[in-house]
């Protein structure tokens, strides 16, 4: 007796539905990883790609690629906008000096943290708090 059996393989350069929605969660749980390190260790200056990558146990190709898919952005860029975005809070609702915010949000040189914020924003971080004091009096 002969058996007959239907197997859905795909075609070369083709995925099957089973396995790219299996990839699909794989690489959203990898981003979920990263962004969960990332968060963690934000205020850390040595963060860096290569303690990402050890961390999550993933080659370095592999999460830039993944990463840059999904974020739209590099890990690096990520990490740098996530900072400025803490120190804009911070700016909003502490009143610590710009170089303690620089140091709390993982830049070791305040006048690099500034350049950067101004970058940024387009204006330094004193005077992203004094125009945000101003216009919530």
């Amino acid at each position: 007796m002969i058996f007959q059996f239907k197997i859905n393989v795909p075609k070369e350069g083709e995925k099957s539905t089973e396995q790219g929605k299996r990839r699909l969660s794989d690489d959203h749980g990898l981003i979920n990883k990263v962004n969960d390190l990332i968060f963690q260790k934000l205020s850390d200056p040595t963060l860096s790609v290569s303690e990402i990558e050890k961390e999550i146990g993933v080659s370095r190709p592999i999460l830039l690629s993944i990463f840059k898919k999904e974020k739209g952005a590099t890990v690096v860029e990520f990490i740098k906008k996530e900072r400025l975005k803490k120190a804009r809070g911070l700016l909003e609702s502490s009143s610590y000096n710009i170089s303690e915010i620089a140091y709390q949000v993982g830049y070791s040189d305040p006048k690099y943290f500034s350049k950067s914020f101004r970058k940024e924003y387009s204006t330094t971080p004193t005077q992203y708090r004094n125009r945000y004091l101003k216009m919530n009096k």
